[in-house]
């Protein structure tokens, strides 16, 4: 089904989702119901907005009517409202017998440069159970790369994320999915958020601290 979308420019930077929408809400006379979803795309070095945002309403009535602000004021600066072309998923579909029967990795990208491994991790857990996620950061500034890797417990899992026609967003971003070689194995440049490189243990960690378990890695005690 197409998405009922309008895409909104011109907006002022000092305006957040919730403006927009109260904005919105006023001139069409509707109630709040009417506005699905506010997505305002964000600077991530500033975290402010970038001056433009796709609006899902629950009808095409309700879109046709949102249409016909184009040109009118917020903030004092010109609106421009128009209906949002339509995007395939930005994940790349495959047929199950594409996937090599021992992978289990999924490839993420496009991914919000302030979001983490929980938050990447909670997306994803819907489609399987989830081993590990490691993200990519740079070494000098320890900030996110915009890419990382989803390790499920079952390869039927990765194979229900790529044969889907959905979007997959990650907060308000449309990632970009594919699967990746199997043991390709941790890159350098994977390390967790205080800065210590990923590592297998580094998932089975995470694993046990999330179900109240200990670390009794052997690896560990050794001195």
């Amino acid at each position: 089904m197409a998405a009922i979308t309008a895409y909104v420019e011109g907006i002022p930077y000092s305006s957040d989702e919730d403006a927009l929408k109260a904005f919105l809400l006023e001139k069409l006379d509707k109630e709040e119901s009417v506005i699905v979803d506010v997505r305002m795309p964000r600077w991530h070095d500033s975290n402010k907005p970038r001056g433009y945002a796709h609006v899902d309403f629950s009808s095409e009535e309700v879109l046709e009517l949102a249409l016909k602000l184009d040109g009118e004021k917020l903030g004092g600066r010109y609106l421009k409202i128009s209906k949002a072309k339509e995007r395939g998923s930005k994940t790349r579909k495959r047929s199950k017998e594409d996937i090599p029967e021992d992978c289990k990795t999924l490839f993420v990208k496009n991914l919000p440069y302030d979001t983490d491994e929980d938050a990447v991790e909670e997306v994803f857990t819907k489609f399987g159970k989830v081993v590990n996620t490691r993200l990519s950061r740079w070494n000098h500034t320890g900030k996110l790369k915009g890419f990382g890797y989803v390790e499920f417990e079952t390869t039927e899992a990765l194979k229900t994320v790529l044969s889907q026609s959905e979007s997959i967003y990650v907060g308000e971003r449309e990632v970009y999915c594919d699967f990746d070689t199997p043991n390709s194995g941790p890159k350098s440049s994977f390390r967790n958020a205080s800065g210590r490189q990923w590592s297998r243990f580094e998932g089975r960690d995470l694993k046990k601290r999330r179900s109240g378990g200990k670390d009794t890695d052997r690896k560990r005690q050794r001195r």
